[in-house]
Formats: structure tokens, C-alpha cells, sequence
């Protein structure tokens, strides 16, 4: 970050959290409602990688099935076009890959990032192959925050990616209402629902915004959104 007076999307979904109960006072029953209904895709992916690691497996693990994308097909924009290999053979094409030096140490933690990076690419196969998609989509920073790139845009939603050996935690649920704010703000794009998956875990949910908004502070998405913004751009909570 060039500018020291802004913050990353992490650290304010990590912080102010005093803000965050103003904002949202009951995300805690929406992330019970998130986990209670959250769908399953694949089995709980046993590990022998220890814990210090796994983050640098997991963005490796992303970063693989971005680089298949590209490589696959650059000027498409159709997950249909890009997996065109059987589900079954991604993780043979994912062992492949040219960033295995970037992230990972040993043969067990690239394993481990192609056989998370075939869950996801398996996981968006299956449930959103005609549909057009975008990586890592920027968004323009607001007030205090800086620019910020999500995971993963699917038409209209926006998906995070978590591949932690865990259910979904509030931070997740702050981290994806910070990027439907700037996209609020900066009227660059519509993102009408969002979403939360965890190949590691292999479950996923998603919900359209107003239902995500009304959930998480009982306001509808543009007050919520426009408070958020609010904060962003003045440092003083709406209310």
C-alpha cells in the first residue's frame, strides 16, 4: 500500500469492531444461518501439512486454478470454455503448473494446492459452467480503504474463496459486504448476490445482497451499503 493513511479490506474486516456491531448488529445470526444451511461438495480434506503452511498452500491452490483459466483459453469468459478437461482429469492438468515455486515447499504441499484447486475447479464446473466469470475483480478504494481485489466474480456474484479447516466466521461476512460497498460506491458494477466457498471443507452458500444486508443489520442493501460507505469516507459510524 503506497498511501499509509489508507487500510486494506482485511484489516477493516478484522478491526473496528465496535464499528462493525453498529453497521451489522445481527451478522452473528445470519454467519449461524450461513453455516446451518451451507451445502456440501466434496468430503473434508484430510491434511499433513502443518497449520503455518496452509495459508501459502491455499493461495497457491488459487492461483493454480487461475493460471489454468488463462492458459486454457485467455479470451474466454465462460467457465464452460475453460474446463473443457473431465472433472476427474483437472488435478492431473493442475500438476502442471509454472507457479509450484512460488508457493509451495515439497512434493505434499503441491499435492495438496492441485487437489484444492481441482475441488474448486470441479465445485464452479458444476454449478456455474454457462456463466461468465472474472478473477481477482478490482475495486476502486473509498475514504480510508484502500483498492481492493475480491476472489471471484460469477456474472453478478461475487465469491470469496476460504480454505481454511473451518466453517465461515464474521470476518468472512465483513470482507464480502467492505467489497459490495466499494462497488456501491464506484457504480462500476452491479454485484446482486455473493457467496462464500471452502474446498478444504468442500461447502459453499450464497444469497442475493438484500437478503445478505437485511440478515446481517436489518437494513436494506443501499442503507447498509450507503453507511458503510459513510464510515469509510468520514471515519464516524452512522449512528
Amino acid at each position: 500500500m503506497g498511501d499509509s493513511s489508507v487500510i486494506s479490506e482485511r484489516r477493516l474486516a478484522s478491526e473496528f469492531t465496535s464499528v462493525w456491531q453498529k453497521l451489522m448488529p445481527t451478522a452473528e445470526g445470519l454467519l449461524r444461518q450461513i453455516n446451518l444451511e451451507r451445502y456440501s461438495f466434496a468430503d473434508r480434506l484430510e491434511t499433513s501439512i502443518r497449520p503455518s503452511r496452509r495459508a501459502f498452500v491455499n493461495e497457491g491452490a488459487f492461483r493454480i486454478l487461475a493460471e489454468h483459466v488463462f492458459t486454457a483459453s485467455p479470451a474466454s469468459n465462460r467457465i464452460d470454455k475453460v474446463f473443457v478437461a473431465r472433472p476427474s482429469d483437472l488435478k492431473q492438468e493442475f500438476m502442471r503448473s509454472k507457479i509450484r515455486r512460488e508457493f509451495f515447499i515439497g512434493g505434499a504441499e503441491f499435492l495438496e494446492g492441485c487437489e484444492l484447486a481441482a475441488r474448486l475447479g470441479r465445485f464452479f464446473y458444476d454449478n456455474y459452467k454457462l456463466c461468465s466469470f472474472q478473477f481477482s475483480p478490482e475495486f476502486d478504494g473509498c475514504g480510508i480503504l484502500d483498492k481492493a481485489k475480491g476472489d471471484l466474480m460469477i456474472e453478478d456474484i461475487l465469491f470469496e474463496v476460504k480454505s481454511g479447516d473451518r466453517d465461515f466466521r464474521l470476518i468472512d461476512l465483513r470482507q464480502l459486504i467492505t467489497y459490495c460497498a466499494l462497488d456501491f460506491a464506484s457504480e462500476k458494477r452491479k454485484i446482486k448476490k455473493v457467496g462464500l466457498v471452502n474446498p478444504r471443507v468442500g461447502i459453499w452458500n450464497a444469497m442475493d445482497i438484500e437478503s445478505f444486508c437485511k440478515g446481517a443489520g436489518g437494513n436494506s442493501s443501499s442503507d447498509l451499503l450507503s453507511d458503510i460507505v459513510y464510515f469509510l469516507s468520514t471515519e464516524t459510524a452512522p449512528y
